[in-house]
């Protein structure tokens, strides 16, 4: 148990022992693919960091966010505007790296999550990029987002919504970069249960649904009436998946990508997440299960974060609170559909992928299943150890049938 991963995600064991941190190890090498903190960076401080030590990951990377901030500022303040843009974006990484292994209801936690953001939308201004933060009114709160400038003229809009281990800012490197790069107006954002939402009393389950209800109405408030193109990570492919089967064609999506699109989830984590999660999370068995991993402390500090974000009863009510969202009805699949899903994540993924994809094809045959192979790097959970591959493939798979940021909506 001392060197699993929380599920079935897929890692190398190349650079930590540890299956979550090696797995992390993965994920900051595919923001460094989009810029941000350099994989000469990263791997100096891997060298540092102990196996199996949340604590000295944390430590690690937040010494070396300080010493971005510090360089971003200089740079900054002598008018180096390129320069600073980049150090600013590899703060922004270094902070969000610290909090993969850091308790998120800590002070700690707080600050480092506002030092992220800090520095992320230093990025933004520096570099000139046309995309303001967006504060999404929520129930009593808000949703934290990012959103393009003049959306409200916008003829396709690239939605990205994450997954239970990402934030907002985490969005810029699946997909939100790239999508601007290529002239697509985009929105990022946390839903309930994602980023910092549960300090709102926002956890994971039906109001991550409705979260997703309110964000799209939002953006249609401030005056956005063209298609959506939704792209939806790991828990975000759940979601997307569900709000699909349930849109109105005044929602107007117009296609949609997934890794991976999932339309059982309590099925799904039953199968993907570890065995002791697969009984009665109720049963005794099962609690004293939870904690002989808690003894772990990189298990410990991940099951933390999840019963943070699944919010009261926590991870060991996790299948309850998936079971009250629903199976999706395949039948109600009725825009063309882009799945993405890597070889060495757990069978149940793909076997979704598939019947997802079969139900979307018999209104859209150019619906497509894409697999990842080892050889391509991109074969993890999420592709996050080539991310620029996905991408690469979900925005060649748009322009194939038809989709580009200027086409005009199809009114009916």
């Amino acid at each position: 148990m001392s060197q699993s991963d929380i599920g079935k995600r897929g890692n190398y064991g190349a650079l930590f022992r540890n299956g979550t941190m090696d797995f992390a190890a993965s994920w900051l090498l595919g923001y460094a693919q989009q810029g941000g903190t350099s994989p000469g960076a990263l791997l100096r401080c891997f060298a540092q960091i102990r196996n199996g030590r949340p604590a000295s990951w944390a430590a690690t990377f937040d010494r070396a966010g300080l010493a971005a901030h510090t360089r971003a500022v200089a740079a900054e303040s002598s008018a180096r505007h390129t320069i600073a843009a980049q150090e600013w974006l590899a703060a922004a990484v270094a902070h969000r790296a610290a909090l993969m292994m850091c308790d998120p209801t800590t002070s700690k936690a707080q600050a480092l999550t506002s030092s992220m953001q800090e520095a992320f939308r230093a990025h933004l201004r520096t570099a000139n990029l046309p995309i303001a933060s967006w504060s999404i009114p929520f129930q009593d709160g808000h949703l934290p987002a990012y959103v393009s400038t003049g959306v409200e003229t916008a003829e396709v809009l690239f939605v990205i919504l994450g997954g239970g281990d990402t934030c907002v800012e985490d969005l810029w490197f699946f997909g939100g970069k790239h999508a601007n790069d290529e002239g697509w107006p985009i929105l990022m954002v946390d839903l309930p249960g994602q980023g910092s939402t549960p300090d709102q009393g926002f956890h994971f389950g039906p109001q991550t649904r409705d979260g997703l209800r309110a964000t799209l109405d939002a953006v249609r408030a401030r005056g956005f009436a063209g298609d959506l193109v939704l792209c939806g990570w790991s828990g975000g492919g759940i979601f997307v998946t569900k709000f699909v089967s349930i849109a109105t064609p005044e929602d107007r999506v117009r296609a949609w990508i997934a890794s991976t699109p999932v339309h059982d989830a309590q099925r799904f984590f039953t199968q993907a997440l570890p065995a002791l999660f697969r009984r009665d999370p109720s049963s005794a068995l099962a609690r004293t299960a939870l904690r002989l991993a808690r003894g772990n402390p990189v298990m410990r500090d991940a099951l933390r974060k999840y019963d943070w974000q699944f919010g009261p009863g926590g991870i060991a009510n996790a299948l309850t609170t998936i079971a009250d969202l629903g199976r999706t009805d395949l039948r109600e699949l009725d825009s063309p559909v882009l799945a993405l899903i890597g070889a060495s994540e757990d069978p149940e993924g793909l076997r979704q992928a598939t019947e997802v994809v079969n139900a979307a094809r018999l209104r859209h045959p150019e619906s497509e299943l894409h697999t990842f192979d080892p050889e391509t790097g991109a074969d993890s959970h999420c592709q996050i150890a080539n991310l620029p591959l996905a991408l690469a493939t979900a925005f060649d798979w748009l322009q194939r049938i038809g989709i580009q940021p200027n086409t005009p909506p199809d009114h009916p």
